[in-house]
């Protein structure tokens, strides 16, 4: 008991030394903050794990983010992707599990988007034998948007469970189409 007072005592007296020097503690926002989307299709949640990184007046595609280079899409981290069930993504399989995401730009409009199962460990940390499943995507014209971000829109309440996986930055958006034909635990009514 005694012990676990003096951490106590001594967390709060790191947190508030400097204040009481007259010296404020300094919080920084991240350059890429941290970001996660849960969202449930079907019975279980799609989960999408990943740093936002912005535009900042930089050129993006071809350039920050080269051609033909695979690109650990986000920053700072591994962007990972959990999915709860059997999925297929673009008509392609892919079974239920976290995986690494990367995508790789051959282009402003032709992406290949990679599923890596070593989702653990460093975004420099890539093994193409690990990967699960990739996928070509057209990257469509969107509106500006300064920061990275994930999505699922458009998902449906009724089997087979279906959502749009939306990749949205700068000037550039790429849209698969997710399916999960089978859902444990879910019998229809009736």
């Amino acid at each position: 008991m005694a012990e676990s007072l003096s951490v106590v005592a001594l967390g709060a007296l790191l947190t508030l030394a400097p204040v009481a020097l007259g010296q404020e503690a300094s919080l920084e926002p991240l350059e890429s903050p941290l970001a996660e989307l849960s969202q449930v299709v079907g019975l279980r949640p799609v989960v999408i794990r990943y740093s936002s990184p912005g535009v900042k007046g930089r050129e993006i595609w071809g350039a920050l983010v080269p051609f033909g280079e695979r690109w650990r899409a986000g920053a700072n981290a591994k962007t990972t992707f959990t999915f709860p069930e059997h999925v297929e993504l673009g008509g392609r399989s892919l079974p239920a599990g976290t995986y690494g995401f990367y995508v790789v730009p051959e282009s402003s409009e032709r992406w290949v988007l990679v599923w890596n199962r070593a989702w653990e460990g460093s975004p420099n940390e890539f093994d193409p034998e690990q990967d699960a499943l990739r996928l070509e995507v057209e990257a469509r014209e969107a509106p500006f948007r300064e920061r990275l971000q994930y999505s699922i829109e458009n998902f449906t309440d009724w089997p087979p469970f279906e959502a749009d996986l939306v990749l949205h930055w700068e000037r550039r958006r790429a849209v698969v189409r997710m399916v999960f034909p089978e859902v444990r635990g879910w019998t229809p009514p009736g």
